[in-house]
């Protein structure tokens, strides 16, 4: 069995809100103005709403295995080689997501600051932290994660308010954006951004009871969404939509023309620290999912033999894109658009199976308990 130590909801929680309010910082609020316009707020909320249904569904799920994680739950419902095949689909997801957050994040850095540097370069920085986080196994990282997220969402914070000053209510309009039906299209299908609430799913025998799990998860869910909806406001207030969608990234431009005065300007240093402080959070909680979920499927006792093969695969995916536009409207899209099927289908199909064959509700069985790590 893998030992992976025992926490609360809400460090829990905290893992949930780095990975989903993350991409705030990244490409994503260019893409969403591109969709729906000024109303990226109220898309946020659409999503936010149908991620809850979706997180509920799994929270059901979970109870009805008494806090049974991810893995073990397939095995039960679907046999051990359907199961199991589930299992590291879902790892493959997860895998996914970190490695093209991982070549996006580098190319942000070459558009802004590192113009010189090569993204191999970059990257194999960023890999020795996330391979170094992953040696240490999930407790650490999600006490390091609760830590410094409070830092960072601080300091994030600080920027929104400095930011005030460049408000201009008319840019809001027009309220709607695009119109309804690409807000409710865009809510539901871009879901998927509030996905990586499934995490909990894969730890769940590491968070203390169902009660914790639930709050862990309202927390990921009704925090991140509040990070994002605040963060949409400020970039429709500060600029002008069709002028977001010209921005790589759209906090960090934010960050540089915050200006008070002489002295008192070029944020975007306090901006780049916390930046890359979320951002490698993020790709080594990804990692960690993966790995553990693929131990889990290879029955391993211990998770560490499988980090330096696959940290090196981790790189090596998110070299292959050949541009940033590639990551951006290729593979992030992409994950963006129907990614939800992984992270709210399949526990949605799960809980119907198992209702239906009145599988889960009794007492976990040591063999399931053991296949489930």
């Amino acid at each position: 069995m893998i030992k992976e130590g025992k926490f609360g909801g809400r460090e829990a929680g905290v893992l949930a809100v780095t990975t989903i309010s993350s991409k705030v910082l990244l490409t994503s609020p260019r893409v969403v103005a591109e969709n729906v316009g000024t109303a990226g707020y109220i898309m946020t909320l659409v999503s936010a709403f149908t991620a809850l249904v979706g997180f509920f569904i799994i929270y059901r799920l979970v109870k009805r295995f008494h806090g049974e994680n991810l893995n073990g739950i397939l095995v039960r419902v679907y046999g051990k080689f359907l199961g199991n095949a589930l299992a590291l689909l879902v790892a493959a997801v997860f895998f996914l997501i970190g490695s093209s957050f991982l070549r996006e994040f580098i190319e942000l850095l070459k558009s802004y600051e590192m113009v010189m540097s090569p993204p191999s370069y970059l990257a194999g920085i960023a890999v020795v932290v996330i391979a170094v986080l992953a040696v240490l196994g999930l407790e650490t990282i999600t006490r390091v994660n609760y830590l410094f997220s409070t830092v960072v969402w601080g300091a994030m914070l600080f920027l929104f308010i400095l930011s005030m000053k460049y408000f201009r209510f008319y840019f809001i309009a027009p309220i709607f954006g695009e119109g309804l039906d690409k807000i409710l299209y865009h809510g539901v299908m871009r879901s998927s951004a509030l996905g990586e609430v499934l995490l909990l799913a894969v730890i769940s025998h590491s968070i203390q009871g169902s009660k914790e799990f639930k709050k862990a998860g309202l927390m990921g869910i009704g925090v991140s969404s509040w990070i994002v909806v605040t963060s949409f406001v400020t970039f429709t207030l500060s600029f002008p939509y069709f002028i977001t969608r010209e921005f790589t990234s759209p906090l960090y431009q934010l960050s540089r023309v915050i200006e008070y005065g002489t002295f008192f300007q070029r944020f975007e240093a306090l901006f780049l620290v916390t930046w890359s402080m979320i951002a490698v959070l993020s790709m080594s909680i990804y990692f960690y999912i993966s790995i553990s979920l693929i131990a889990r499927v290879l029955k391993l006792d211990n998770y560490k033999p499988l980090i330096w093969p696959l940290i090196y695969i981790f790189f090596a995916v998110s070299l292959y894109p050949d541009s940033i536009f590639e990551v951006i409207y290729g593979y992030i899209n992409v994950i963006r658009q129907y990614a939800w099927t992984v992270f709210f289908g399949l526990p949605l199909i799960t809980w119907i199976i198992a209702s239906v064959t009145g599988k889960g509700g009794g007492k976990v069985e040591k063999s399931c308990s053991a296949a489930g790590g």
